[in-house]
């Protein structure tokens, strides 16, 4: 057909060519002759040219109508499968800031960040010296409050003997007995009299002693304050000195730079020796100080009150002995009072609970500070020889057991996801199973001002390569289709009438509209407009039309391409 329409051409060519010959002998004869060509000769050739014309363009419309020879696939069952790809970042469902229980320096720092820990393994250590000291105090001071109050109690006994034996003497010589009772009541209230005299002159001293210690403290604490300034100072100048030396140690200054040095050095040396003698007569006044608070006279008066109250105890069973006017064989009750009971009890109980309270601060400290869960430490607020203060933060551990993926899915694709869909994480080149846990309800903005949808997806088959913070790809299936019919992607054409695709029949180019269903990554679900078995142009090119004759190649399966 092609070598026709060249004949066709060459042909055309030539009359025109005869033509602009004819057209150039006509001008040689009318310069020459003056003579013109009579018009019968005139317009057959013209028409000539046009008939020409017309079987030119008949062939060339002919040829824009045939495609030649063009490829198919063929429309298949099968399944197709849309998935979802998007990434996150990884993050752990489960976080613990760990306190201090106790006041105490920190023997042992094992908690660093990053680090990878398991649960029950020792992070944080305690020094306990001061804790024990401590303890041991509180036992004393409970034990001291038992051994008085068993005194007072052997007191009361005591006396309860000698009420009693005052009875049975009574018996035998009332007279005597009275005499004899009136005799320690006597006693006893000159006793009573005496230590009252002596608390009496023992009230100024603890008043004194409790207002001293109170106005020496904010002088200790002043001078304790002095005293640090004064070492953090003595620190900086101890940098600046050394700082200078070894400026000067490396040769590479001038003379007078060298001497400049020099004279800062002895400045600075000169300010540390200054703060040193200042510290030193700080130390001997804090000391100084430190002898002056006592407390010998409140425990004296304590003492003194106790065993007034035994007095008072045993003249009141004095007197009752010798109330009665006539003597009996019955032995008086000498038992200590209800409240001198009570009050007993509830110093032996405050005692017992400083010891509890000691002894638990102790069995805290001794066991440090474990991880309560297999994690990762993201944080640490203190440091190895530093002071724990009791309730401040140490560190924190994030569980890289109980983890999720944190994703930001753009508003367009809201539809993609839903809660309980199972999703592929891949976490460096680790995979995992991961499911939907949830969706938030609102788009916002990102940091690049996108509208976005929060959601979280739980890991479900973590482990230790699983690192926190990172980046995670996640795939998801967010619709399957079974034994369907359809075709690769790029075999479907789309207009704003709808999706099309190119059919051959009986060798002519249709157009067909179809219904398409889901799609995958290189499938598409042909829902209708198509039956298995139809043959349909694989063209991406966009070259063919239709209306074109063509003839096909071997149909190529379209779950291969």
């Amino acid at each position: 057909m092609r070598k026709k329409e060249k004949e066709i051409y060459e042909e055309t060519d030539m009359i025109v060519l005869s033509e602009e010959e004819e057209g150039s002998k006509e001008t040689t004869d009318v310069r020459k002759k003056k003579k013109k060509l009579p018009n019968w000769v005139i317009v057959p050739v013209i028409g000539g040219i046009v008939v020409v014309a017309v079987i030119a363009s008949q062939f060339t419309s002919k040829e824009k109508k045939t495609g030649g020879t063009v490829e198919v696939v063929e429309v298949v069952r099968g399944d197709v499968k849309e998935i979802y790809n998007v990434s996150g970042t990884v993050d752990s469902e489960k976080k613990k800031v760990f306190y201090s229980p106790v006041n105490a320096p920190v023997s042992q720092l094992r908690a660093k960040v990053g680090q990878a820990v398991k649960a029950g393994d020792l992070l944080v250590a305690f020094d306990t010296s001061d804790l024990e000291k401590n303890n041991q105090k509180a036992q004393m001071d409970l034990q001291s409050a038992v051994n008085t109050n068993q005194s007072a109690r052997e007191q009361a006994d005591r006396s309860a003997s000698e009420a009693a034996k005052a009875a049975a003497d009574a018996q035998a010589a009332a007279g005597a007995a009275r005499a004899q009772a009136e005799q320690q009541i006597a006693s006893v209230e000159s006793q009573i009299s005496a230590k009252s005299q002596q608390m009496a002159s023992l009230e100024q001293s603890v008043q004194d002693e409790i207002t001293a210690n109170q106005t020496l403290q904010p002088q200790l604490d002043e001078w304790n304050a002095q005293k640090a300034a004064n070492l953090e100072r003595i620190s900086v100048l101890y940098g600046e000195v050394n700082s200078r030396r070894e400026k000067i140690n490396t040769g590479n200054v001038s003379d007078e730079e060298k001497a400049q040095l020099e004279t800062e050095i002895t400045e600075r040396s000169k300010e540390i020796a200054e703060k040193e003698g200042a510290n030193a007569a700080l130390d001997a006044q804090i000391a100084q100080i430190s002898a002056q608070i006592q407390t010998g006279s409140q425990q004296a008066y304590a003492q003194i009150q106790q065993e007034v109250q035994a007095l008072q105890a045993q003249a009141e069973q004095l007197r009752a002995s010798i109330s009665v006017e006539t003597p009996s064989a019955s032995i008086p009750d000498t038992s200590l009072t209800q409240g001198q009971i009570n009050n007993m009890a509830i110093t032996e109980n405050l005692a017992e609970l400083a010891v509890l309270s000691s002894e638990e601060l102790m069995a805290k400290a001794r066991d440090g500070i474990k991880a309560d869960f297999d994690g990762v430490i993201s944080d640490v607020k203190t440091m190895e020889g530093g002071t724990a203060v009791a309730g401040g933060e140490l560190f924190t551990l994030v569980s890289n057991q109980d983890v999720n993926v944190k994703l930001e899915i753009p508003a367009s694709d809201f539809d993609k996801v839903e809660v309980g869909s199972k999703a592929v994480v891949k976490i460096g080149k680790y995979k995992y199973d991961g499911v939907v846990e949830s969706i938030d309800k609102i788009a916002v903005p990102n940091a690049k001002g996108n509208p976005v949808i929060g959601a979280n997806v739980k890991i479900q088959n973590p482990d230790e390569n699983i690192y926190i913070g990172v980046a995670a790809k996640l795939t998801m299936t967010v619709a399957e289709e079974k034994d369907v019919l359809y075709l690769p992607n790029e075999n479907v054409n789309t207009s704003t009438e709808g999706d099309f695709v190119y059919v051959v029949q009986n060798g002519v180019v249709k157009k067909k509209a179809v219904e398409l269903g889901i799609t995958s990554n290189s499938k598409v679900e042909i829902k209708s407009g198509l039956k298995e078995g139809d043959k349909v142009v694989a063209d991406t090119l966009g070259t063919v039309e239709e209306g074109m004759k063509v003839t096909t190649t071997t149909v190529a399966k379209s779950e291969e391409k």
